[in-house]
């Protein structure tokens, strides 16, 4: 509450304190603005910092919007448009980051489904669950997802948290909403491996992969002691020419066809 009630029973002193409260909750929160719904609170809050209310002066100003304000910006109305220059403290800071979180989004967009983005964000069961997490201390995967919310994509894939994902698909199985975190890791390597982020020790195996169609030889002297004939070559030339085609295709669509 604003306290504009208490300011008319007792006195402009007694709403100061619950401004000044209101103000370090949002100060320890680490909030980049107040929302409000109710015009009272609106004038109480921005009116009441730009007076220099004690909260206001001793700590830091927030700027204050109405809930109205924050769904307008996100339909793509402007901040001139919102009339923004009226607001007593000033809202340029809150909207050049509420800008660069519309470009880091769009970004994302691009390879991800924002919603489901969202939903994993909102969840988090699978830290629990996750054999990589079990074994690396300092890997959550929900935190990998809340990254990628904030903006941190370069940084996400420029890192070492894509390649823990085992794609083991435990999270798959156990997800609620039929998601798991699997296809987000399997992007998030993609990106990482189109940037030049790839870990010298898989580079090896990639680029034998690439050029063989296979991962390792079979172990012939065993097969021998075994008894059993040796293996003929099998399947390289149709895997070679598969490969061809999904490295110069542009989409796994085209591949299908």
């Amino acid at each position: 509450c604003c306290g504009s009630g208490v300011e008319r029973a007792e006195g402009r002193g007694a709403s100061r304190q619950l401004l000044d409260r209101k103000l370090a909750d949002v100060l320890e929160a680490q909030a980049d603005a107040l929302v409000v719904a109710c015009p009272a609170c609106f004038l109480q809050f921005d009116l009441g910092q730009a007076a220099g209310a004690p909260g206001a002066s001793a700590q830091a100003t927030f700027p204050v919007f109405y809930l109205a304000e924050l769904v307008a910006l996100a339909l793509g109305h402007s901040a001139v448009e919102l009339g923004a220059e009226l607001h007593r403290i000033p809202v340029a800071g809150f909207l050049d980051k509420w800008e660069q979180n519309l470009e880091h989004r769009a970004e994302l967009a691009r390879y991800f489904d924002l919603h489901q983005l969202e939903i994993c964000a909102s969840c988090g069961a699978c830290d629990a669950d996750c054999p990589a997490a079990v074994a690396v201390s300092d890997f959550a995967p929900s935190q990998i997802v809340h990254g990628l919310l904030a903006g941190e994509l370069k940084k996400i894939i420029a890192g070492p948290e894509p390649w823990h994902c085992l794609e083991c698909m435990t999270c798959f199985e156990r997800c609620h909403s039929r998601l798991g975190m699997a296809w987000i890791f399997e992007t998030l390597k993609k990106l990482a491996r189109e940037q030049g982020h790839f870990p010298s020790s898989l580079r090896a195996g990639y680029q034998s992969f690439l050029s063989t169609g296979v991962l390792g030889t079979p172990r012939t002297s065993l097969r021998e002691k075994l008894g059993l004939p040796s293996l003929a070559p099998q399947g390289s030339a149709e895997l070679r020419t598969v490969l061809d085609k999904v490295l110069s295709s542009q989409t796994c669509d085209e591949v299908q066809q």
